[in-house]
């Protein structure tokens, strides 16, 4: 488990005591962008709504292709949940399109329609 946030960290601790997994995973302070593993160390690689937090999604990209072990897999979200409130998933794209320059926004916003069921 890699997280910038020792609070969330601990949080995400407690619910795999909870689920009987704290023996499948570890925890290190960190940030996608920069993950502290050795290259092709890593079978599984999984993230759920993060990439809206990153500070570089592409880099985020590279690093989880660089620690992969060959044949490992990566599930990788963008959607924030179906209890995650409308106005806040609009907040939160609009936070992400505010700090982009030139076309990044446009590019935004074209990855943003194509994550609908329909696209798949």
């Amino acid at each position: 488990m890699l997280d910038p946030n020792r609070e969330a960290m601990t949080e995400g601790l407690d619910a795999a005591r909870e689920k009987g997994i704290e023996d499948r995973l570890f925890a290190v302070v960190g940030v996608a962008e920069a993950m502290p593993f050795p290259d092709n160390s890593v079978d599984l690689v999984v993230s759920r709504g993060s990439i809206f937090f990153w500070d570089d999604p592409a880099q985020g990209l590279k690093e989880v292709h660089r620690v992969l072990r060959p044949g490992g897999k990566a599930y990788l979200g963008g959607g924030s949940g179906g209890g995650y409130p409308d106005w806040a998933t609009e907040k939160l794209i609009q936070g992400r399109k505010d700090k982009m320059q030139g076309d990044e926004a446009e590019k935004w916003q074209r990855f943003v329609e194509l994550r609908g069921p329909e696209h798949l």
